[in-house]
């Protein structure tokens, strides 16, 4: 499985990241209190590419990649 999310450098895109990390991690077989960790960790990476891959005052973008293959689980953060 691979899913991606293509996001602004606004801080009120975060809240999306949250759902977007927590529904996916539910359909992967991980341990119940490894799932809420996990994405604490997703998104605390996305809040730092939010804010200081672009100048203040610059909009770009962000992807956010999750993929699980063969029990791997990647998540990738990155900015252009």
């Amino acid at each position: 499985m691979q899913l991606e999310l293509l996001l602004s450098n606004e801080r009120r895109a975060l809240p999306s990241v949250r759902a977007f990390t927590e529904e996916t991690l539910k359909q992967l077989p991980l341990e119940t209190e490894l799932a809420p960790r996990l994405a604490d960790v997703v998104l605390a990476a996305v809040g730092h590419a939010v804010d200081h891959a672009y100048p203040q005052g610059e909009e770009g973008s962000i992807r956010l990649t999750i993929r699980e293959k063969q029990g791997k689980l990647e998540a990738v953060v990155r900015d252009y």
